[in-house]
């Protein structure tokens, strides 16, 4: 295995950072908070100062978790700025490495191999990360760190652990440093790569640190995980064969996923409407992709007061994007595991997904029957899309405890559209004289109209790396806006970024930051 010089560099606090740049502050003996004031108490902090997370304050909480007694400024999130800031410090990276040896992790974390860079700079990988970092802090104002390994694993994890102690900011790991430090990391979900779920089943087996993971061989994590059984393994041994110019590490859109959190508790009955609600959602997305799914993820979350919750999967007997097909593997999940406790979160995941360009039938159920459900389907997909998601909607539906209808007005979660179409029935009253075809085209125009979809603060960031992404890589992107009560798409190229006026030029078309609903890639 080719030993190679990779550099993990993260901002400091981004966006809080940036925040106080701005205002010639210091960040670390600066108390600010980037969240949106009008949203009160339940505001996400976007980002804290590091001299904020001296009083315990963690970025990404809400605004009523700070402590009382503590004084802090306000920052309103500013993604445009955000977005030039990073576009600068991606330009420095430039000014180092061909941008076929740098990865945009996220809008505030990149990787760089500098392997091939070192003797042209007549530098070894920490004076030359040194040197990237100061060149950041000259042109932007803005702190970084650093991790450095032989790869890509091992680069992350000492940026994660270990730079942020550092007094320079810089922490490099080798090989010998495997069973050192990356062994002794604990509890797991410290570990790159090692969510909450993962961690408990792991828990569970009686592994509580990394090197544990060693008390099993590779074939019994890839029986019991999969694939990711085996990458996991790898993982805990410091072994990474990623490549930043094959970009193997890029995670796969293999599942779509829906995850709502409740405006307040649910008891069981209600919670269950909830669920087909969402059922419908993202069986509606799979048709929309031509995607059928083989196995189904379904989780709850309980309240706060209580605590706990469960996630479990149920495998299908063929592939289907069949909303009641779904929903009763989530029910089935629902009935053996529920809890008589307040719920208020529900997660849908369905993953195993396959390409739907023909009809895939159950050989235990009649065509009909199939065939039946899949028309319906594609008539209800027909009229909300023409006419909005509200268009039409299940009775139960209109129950306060609902949520689907207030959904429909949002824009948030996993790429999903959520907007209000439906602006209420015109009364009519008696005319005189009859309406000619240009005024009912106008009357038929203006029943149409959309107000503007609502963005949730943790949708705005993905469309934030995206974006970052789009400018800095010149990719092929299709930008979704709003316009004068409509819902507008336009693909193509960005050819100017105006951060004054804060808008881009894609294909000849002025959008303004405030108006992008969405951004995928082409």
């Amino acid at each position: 295995m080719e030993e190679r010089h990779i550099l993990c560099i993260d901002l400091k606090s981004f966006f809080a950072s940036v925040e106080c740049v701005e205002r010639n502050l210091d960040p670390f003996t600066t108390p600010l908070v980037v969240a949106d004031p009008a949203r009160g108490g339940g505001a996400i902090t976007l980002a804290v100062t590091p001299y904020m997370k001296t009083f315990g304050v963690p970025s990404r909480g809400r605004v009523f978790e700070i402590p009382k007694g503590v004084k802090y400024i306000t920052a309103k999130p500013r993604m445009s700025l955000y977005v030039k800031k990073s576009k600068e410090v991606i330009n420095v990276f430039l000014d180092f490495v061909a941008k076929e040896d740098m990865h945009v992790y996220s809008i505030d974390e990149s990787f760089l191999d500098v392997t091939d860079y070192l003797k042209l700079y007549k530098l070894d990988d920490v004076s030359l990360a040194k040197k990237i970092m100061s060149t950041i802090k000259e042109r932007t104002g803005l702190t970084s760190t650093c991790g450095i390994g032989p790869n890509l694993l091992l680069a992350k994890v000492a940026l994660d652990t270990e730079s942020k102690h550092s007094p320079d900011f810089i922490a490099k790991w080798t090989y010998a440093d495997v069973q050192t430090k990356l062994w002794n990391i604990s509890p797991l979900d410290e570990m790159w790569g090692i969510g909450s779920k993962t961690m408990k089943k792991l828990n569970d087996l009686g592994i509580k640190k990394v090197g544990d993971i060693n008390k099993y061989p590779k074939d019994f994590y890839k029986k019991r995980f999969g694939v990711l059984g085996e990458e996991l393994y790898m993982h805990a041994n410091g072994i990474d064969t990623s490549n930043i110019r094959e970009n193997n590490f890029e995670s796969k859109n293999k599942s779509y996923g829906l995850s709502q959190i409740l405006y307040k508790d649910y008891d069981a009955e209600e919670a269950l409407l909830i669920v087909k609600e969402m059922c419908f959602v993202v069986s509606k997305r799979l048709r929309k992709n031509k995607k059928s799914t083989s196995s189904v993820g379904f989780g709850i979350g309980y309240s706060r007061s209580v605590g706990g919750g469960f996630y479990h999967t149920r495998k299908l007997s063929s592939a289907t994007d069949n909303e009641n097909k779904i929903y009763e593997a989530c029910k089935y999940i629902y009935d053996a595991f529920i809890e008589d406790l307040p719920i208020r979160k529900i997660s849908i995941s369905l993953g195993k997904l396959e390409n739907t360009n023909y009809e895939q039938l159950n050989l235990f159920e009649t065509v009909s029957e199939e065939v039946k459900d899949n028309t319906i389907s594609d008539v209800l997909d027909d009229i909300t899309k023409k006419y909005g998601d509200n268009s039409i909607l299940k009775a139960s539906s209109l129950l306060n405890y609902s949520t689907i209808k207030n959904r429909n007005t949002k824009m948030g979660g996993h790429n999903k559209e959520w907007f209000k179409m439906d602006r209420g029935m015109i009364k009519w009253k008696p005319f005189n004289t009859l309406l000619n075809s240009n005024d009912m085209h106008m009357i038929e125009m203006e029943r149409k109209k959309i107000d503007k979809p609502v963005i949730m603060e943790d949708r705005i960031l993905e469309i934030n790396d995206v974006l970052t992404m789009a400018i800095t890589k010149n990719m092929q992107i299709k930008v979704k806006y709003f316009s004068k009560g409509f819902l507008l798409s336009k693909s193509g190229i960005i050819d100017k970024v105006n951060t004054l006026e804060k808008y881009i030029l894609v294909n000849n078309a002025r959008i303004y930051f405030r108006d992008i609903i969405n951004i995928t890639y082409e």
